[in-house]
C-alpha cells in the first residue's frame, strides 16, 4: 500500500511538471518497470527449473522405493521358504 501511495504521489507531482520533464520521468519509469518484469520472468524461469528438478528427484526416489519394496518382498518370500524348511527339519528331528 505504501508503494502504491508513493506511486500516486509521484503521478500527481508529474502532472505539475513541464511536458519534457514529465515525459522523461515516464520513460524512466517504463524502463524500471521493464527491468523489474525481466527480473521477475528470470526468477519465475529459475523457479520452474527448480520445480522440475525436484519433481524428477521425487520420481527417482519413488522408483527406488518401489524397487526396494519389490526386493524386500522377494527377500521375505525367501525367508519364509527358509523358515518353513527349518520348521520341517525341527518337526522331523522331534
Amino acid at each position: 500500500m505504501l508503494r502504491r501511495k508513493e506511486d500516486l504521489e509521484l503521478q500527481s507531482n508529474d502532472l505539475n511538471l513541464p511536458l519534457p520533464e514529465a515525459r522523461e520521468r515516464l520513460q524512466n519509469r517504463i524502463k524500471q518497470d521493464n527491468a523489474e518484469l525481466k527480473q521477475m520472468d528470470k526468477d519465475a524461469f529459475e523457479l520452474q527449473k527448480m520445480v522440475e528438478i525436484f519433481q524428477n528427484n521425487i520420481k527417482e526416489i519413488d522408483q527406488d522405493l518401489k524397487e526396494t519394496n519389490v526386493t524386500n518382498k522377494d527377500d521375505s518370500k525367501k525367508y519364509e521358504v527358509l523358515y518353513q524348511k527349518e520348521q520341517e527339519m525341527n518337526q522331523f528331528s522331534e
